[in-house]
């Protein structure tokens, strides 16, 4: 393997990590690698050097990380080559192989361990779950009349559309469109897990959810959050949020 071999294949290694992996922030990934280093017991570095010592060659070597994965490798005399050249490129290939590896694992290991993103609308739903719980309920932000018995309201979620209330308790948004009822359920399911960790004491209740539909309520008081799947007008597919007052 030659020199511009082995440069072209740690940059088609990193190009095959970026597509499988959630990119992180530059911060994030700072900081992850820097604990990762922290807790080394012995650097890469030194690793290099104390083989180099020695009379044989490193075609294979040993990686550990906590909670990732573990690489074993073999020593082997230099004459098993026939020269320091074979040798060393085969070496070289080794640890490009080894290293690529290595930064696969610790990527799957931030990117899993990486805290959810706030969702953009967060407030909004505070203020309006909050607001719930109240004696007055949804009045503070009811507005005018629309056709049917649909209503304004004054306070829309952030990067949600057509949200009004239905009657005097129901509050409702619809998501963006999506082509598809896959990309549509995959929507739902993210914005479940975005608004359990927005709104904190907040879990499903599995016994009224089901495929397309999920149900979700707070450790006290009586509103409830489902999210549903429609398909509008002009055949988009849409999660559609609904706040309402459970009877309890």
């Amino acid at each position: 393997m030659t020199k511009k071999t082995v440069v072209l294949a740690v940059a088609f290694g990193l190009a095959i990590l970026a597509s499988f992996y959630t990119p992180l922030s530059a911060e994030q990934a700072d900081q992850a690698l820097l604990r990762a280093m922290g807790s080394a017991k012995v650097t890469l570095a030194q690793g290099i050097a104390q083989v180099a010592k020695g009379t044989e060659i490193p075609t294979e070597a040993k990686y550990e990380m906590e909670g990732g994965i573990c690489f074993d490798y073999e020593f082997a005399p230099v004459s098993t080559f026939g020269n320091i050249a074979q040798a060393g490129l085969l070496t070289m290939e080794r640890l490009v192989i080894s290293t690529v590896a290595l930064v696969a694992s610790a990527v799957a290991g931030v990117a899993q361990n990486a805290p959810l993103q706030p969702a953009p609308y967060c407030s909004d739903l505070k203020h309006v779950t909050n607001l719930a719980m109240t004696r007055e309920r949804f009045a503070s932000i009811i507005g005018k009349p629309r056709a049917g018995n649909f209503r304004n309201t004054s306070l829309p979620l952030t990067g949600w559309t057509e949200c009004s209330f239905y009657g005097a308790a129901t509050y409702t948004c619809d998501s963006q469109g999506f082509k598809t009822a896959e990309e549509a359920e995959q929507a739902q399911a993210r914005t479940a897990q975005q608004i359990m960790a927005c709104l904190g004491t907040w879990t499903e209740a599995k016994e009224q959810s089901s495929r397309g539909y999920l149900a979700l309520h707070p450790a006290l008081g009586p509103a409830s959050i489902t999210l549903s799947l429609d398909e509008t007008d002009t055949k988009e597919h849409v999660v559609r949020l609904t706040i309402f007052i459970r009877r309890l």
